[in-house]
């Protein structure tokens, strides 16, 4: 759902989206932007005139911090949907306000918050970003609205493994340990930031099948939560637990009822 356009048009998405399915349990958000990154970005691919989405410098700044975004943002919350956010590293100071000044919403971060690794000006800060990534991840998990997408490590953009610009292409595609260890010390810092009763694994395919497979990155989030020593009720949230109860998979009512 595209948060920026007029709140009657927005109002007309969200109830449309009920309508068609009375179980809807949330939306996501798209502010994945840097100009560093790729211009023009896809998010300004077909979206609508009137849409904020089409102005680069709203979504340099962070499209998050424009009042009709926060309006609406408040909207989605009234409905008892729960809003997913899809950002690279350079707006989560931005995300860590709005979380602030929206509390009645539940936020999901999806992949870890994309850090930028792989890309652009980014491929040479990778220091940079990891030490203002970690403080971010820190200071957001103070926030108790806000929940975690554990994953997203095999979109070029992220620039694992740490020692080149994306997963080595060729005849031996990277196995469960491989992955397992490129990504631990961040999955391991959100992780243990946020709780399991707060983060979810996510598996982003086919996305991440450009680095891995989907059975490999699976058998590395096992790696990886044995490594971490997680007792069973802790690998029960992060496996499953925690989305069940952010997007409330158990609950069988309708939405529709908030119409």
């Amino acid at each position: 759902v595209d948060l920026s356009l007029d709140t009657a048009t927005v109002k007309h998405a969200l109830e449309a989206h009920i309508q068609a399915a009375p179980n809807l349990k949330g939306v996501r958000f798209a502010n994945s932007f840097d100009l560093n990154v790729s211009q023009p970005h896809n998010l300004m691919v077909d979206a609508d005139p009137n849409s904020l989405l089409n102005n680069p410098e709203i979504l340099q700044k962070c499209i998050l911090l424009e009042p009709l975004v926060r309006d609406n943002i408040r909207l989605v919350a009234s409905y008892g949907l729960s809003l997913d956010l899809w950002s690279h590293h350079n707006h989560l100071p931005q995300i860590i306000d709005t979380v602030k000044a929206i509390p009645s919403c539940t936020f999901i971060l999806d992949h870890i918050g994309g850090p930028l690794r792989g890309r652009g000006k980014w491929s040479d800060l990778r220091k940079e970003t990891e030490t203002q990534w970690r403080a971010d991840i820190a200071e957001l998990a103070k926030l108790p609205n806000v929940f975690v997408k554990v994953g997203g490590a095999g979109m070029t953009s992220m620039g694992f493994p740490n020692n080149e610009s994306v997963w080595p292409r060729g005849d031996k595609p990277p196995n469960s340990k491989e992955v397992a260890i490129a990504v631990f010390p961040w999955f391991k810092h959100v992780i243990t930031s946020f709780g399991t009763d707060r983060c979810m694994f996510e598996s982003n395919f086919p996305v991440c099948k450009a680095s891995f497979s989907y059975k490999v990155y699976w058998n590395a989030c096992k790696r990886i939560a044995d490594r971490l020593n997680l007792s069973e009720k802790e690998k029960d949230d992060i496996f499953s637990g925690t989305a069940e109860r952010v997007y409330r998979l158990n609950d069988v009512s309708s939405t529709a009822g908030k119409l």
